[in-house]
């Protein structure tokens, strides 16, 4: 019987556990910010979140759970959070109101249930008196929480970069882990991406022995070598380590073995353990102790407060305000200023100083592409001695991520994208002229060229290496297209450079993830000045598509071009499905009468969008579902048709109510 009783008591345990519960209130969280669950007493501040959140739920007790924390008085309140995000991808601030009349104060402190393992977790918290008061700490995972005052009050156990005394939070950047940037270059090589991490307690702590267990991803570091601690006095301790092999996780083991026992105190330099890890490819993750225990010479708990170590390292991080010599964990607009300035440079070498030397370009911290001969996005990259679109697209990939942003993994390598034929001109259709008196910035002298390709379904860059035939003077310039409006929040970012009578134009799609986005019709124009009675003639010589697995996009390349009116082109709608309404671009090479018009899968006309007769260029419409009078189209399938003279083209629509 007693048998059957310790078997079910879990479940028992839950059960007392629902029983007891006073309120629950479940939340879909989608961004950062505040979030109040009304029917508790817990207001979550998400400082971050992954890419599309989740859903949170909190319980609050108000009866212990069996077996209570051990270690002093347990207040009556106890909280259960639970999500679906998974674990370090989220930082969330923790703030329960009224939290005196809960039994919560100053000397209160936080223990999480340890779902690694037997026993609970220690970690700090604030009490902030006022109406109302507060009880605030701060987590990267949830569990199961109790408070309690201490018998005694506990010390601080660290994980850090040297055996120096740490910061609370540690952070080890890129610049810890690479070392520090030196004059010549930032020392990339796969054999140098290696880092240490220390287990410390704080000055002066007294204990005899210690249990600790850590983990952390092993997609993101791999552990090479344990060294024993420094506190342990040579031929007077036991140390152990489990299991054999470690990949993810570590266990240590260590005691001391004195005559007659007494404590160990450890100095400002005395570490429990080293750990030497390894960066296989960047990313993030948190080195943590999902379990720690220290008891003293009387096999006593002694309590310690545990801090976790994060590692942070991302492609394209190399600035810290106005320091470019470190990163600052996040890939953002001073990140984004500092490579404009790099880009496409042909000189290598770099004479030391933090700003762009005068006659060069070249850093080699900025030579971070290709990555290897098959460009996969996260290995580690091979410097070639010059900042082109190789380090643009694998800077792309990186742009956005910070703090606990979990970085997307290596994928395993995959299927090469079909073939694609890009028929004639398609690459290099022609578009109208921008002339005197349309709404455009462009003067009556120049003439406008589109380089568009056929609809590609994961677009992330591009790079057109083109060849003019005639006068080079001739171009006046690059304009970029916004190509992500269609698609999710983000930006084109275009970057070329002209050297005598060739153009490189790169560009790539920055977007909160890393895959590419549904691109069809132009990438960017070339706008030329008429210089001569003739239009400029050109080529596109080379050039190169990439997904979002950074994997070439197979193609074909015929005819050369010229600036010159040519085809008509009708935009895909935008949105697409819609309800309400959607809006689309009719490029028109000359002027004429157009018609363009609504029609079901029957072929039967529903509307007419426009009729009538326009003058060459872009022009912008927009359809609302209307039919006739106040009469609208019902949910369905529909076709949008451009008519004009020897022209016709259809797009399909899709209208959901």
């Amino acid at each position: 019987m007693e048998q059957q009783i310790r078997k079910f008591r879990p479940l028992l345990i839950w059960i007392a556990l629902l029983l007891a519960t006073a309120h629950s209130q479940t939340l879909t969280i989608s961004d950062p910010g505040v979030y109040t669950f009304s029917a508790t007493h817990v207001i979550i501040d998400f400082k971050t979140v992954p890419q599309g959140g989740g859903e949170v739920t909190v319980s609050e007790f108000l009866t212990p759970p069996s077996p209570a924390p051990q270690g002093g008085t347990v207040a009556p309140y106890y909280l259960i959070i639970e999500t679906d995000m998974p674990d370090n991808s989220f930082t969330a601030l923790i703030q329960i109101e009224n939290a005196a009349s809960l039994g919560l104060g100053a000397a209160a402190i936080v223990e999480m249930e340890n779902k690694y393992g037997d026993g609970w977790l220690l970690f700090s918290g604030t009490y902030s008196p006022g109406t109302p008061d507060f009880y605030r700490f701060q987590v990267n995972r949830f569990s199961l929480f109790a408070f309690l005052t201490p018998l005694a009050q506990p010390g601080n156990v660290y994980l850090a970069t040297s055996n120096a005394s740490p910061a609370a939070n540690l952070e080890a950047y890129q610049s810890d882990i690479a070392g520090y940037y030196g004059p010549g270059d930032w020392g990339y090589t796969p054999a140098e991406q290696f880092f240490s991490i220390y287990a410390k307690t704080e000055n002066l702590s007294e204990f005899y022995g210690c249990d600790l267990h850590l983990r952390w991803d092993p997609a993101v570091i791999e552990l090479q070598t344990i060294s024993e601690g420094n506190i342990w006095l040579p031929g007077s301790y036991n140390f152990f380590t489990f299991p054999p092999a470690p990949t993810d996780s570590l266990i240590v083991q260590a005691a001391a073995q004195t005559v007659p026992p007494a404590n160990l105190t450890t100095g400002a330099a005395d570490y429990l353990v080293k750990l030497d890890f390894k960066l296989p490819r960047p990313g993030f993750s948190i080195i943590e102790m999902v379990k720690y225990e220290f008891r003293d010479q009387l096999n006593t708990p002694v309590f310690f407060f545990t801090h976790p170590c994060k590692v942070k390292y991302f492609l394209g991080d190399f600035t810290n305000g106005f320091d470019e010599t470190r990163g600052n964990g996040k890939v953002d607009f001073d990140d984004l200023v500092f490579f404009s300035l790099a880009y496409n440079s042909a000189t290598s070498g770099w004479s030391g100083s933090q700003w762009l030397p005068a006659g060069t370009l070249y850093k080699r911290k900025y030579d971070i592409g290709p990555t290897d001969g098959a460009h996969f996005i996260f290995d580690n990259p091979q410097p070639d001695n010059k900042i082109d679109f190789e380090d643009l697209i694998i800077f792309s990939f990186s742009y956005g991520y910070f703090n606990e942003w979990i970085y997307p993994q290596s994928p395993a390598p995959l299927p090469v994208p079909a073939y694609r034929q890009l028929s004639k001109n398609v690459l290099k259709e022609r578009f109208p002229l921008i002339g005197a008196g349309k709404s455009h910035p462009f003067a009556a002298n120049r003439n406008r060229f589109a380089v568009s390709v056929p609809r590609i379904e994961d677009l992330k860059g591009f790079s057109f290496t083109i060849e003019l035939l005639e006068d080079p003077a001739a171009l006046a310039g690059i304009e970029k297209i916004e190509l992500t409006p269609q698609n999710e929040p983000g930006l084109t970012w275009l970057l070329y450079k002209i050297e005598g009578n060739k153009v490189t134009v790169d560009g790539v799609i920055l977007t909160p993830s890393s895959s590419g986005i549904v691109c069809e019709g132009p990438l960017f124009y070339l706008n030329f000045r008429n210089t001569t009675p003739s239009s400029p003639k050109f080529r596109i010589v080379s050039a190169i598509l990439r997904d979002g697995k950074n994997r070439d996009i197979p193609f074909g390349l015929t005819g050369d071009g010229e600036a010159a009116p040519g085809q008509y082109f009708l935009t895909e709608n935008y949105p697409n499905p819609f309800n309400g309404s959607t809006r689309f671009q009719a490029h028109l090479p000359r002027d004429g009468f157009i018609e363009i018009r609504v029609y079901n899968p029957l072929g039967q006309k529903v509307g007419t969008v426009f009729e009538g007769y326009l003058s060459r260029g872009i022009h912008s419409f927009s359809w609302n579902a209307a039919i006739a009078g106040d009469k609208y189209a019902p949910s369905g399938i529909y076709f949008l048709h451009l008519k004009a003279k020897d022209f016709s083209q259809v797009r399909k629509m899709y209208l959901i109510k």
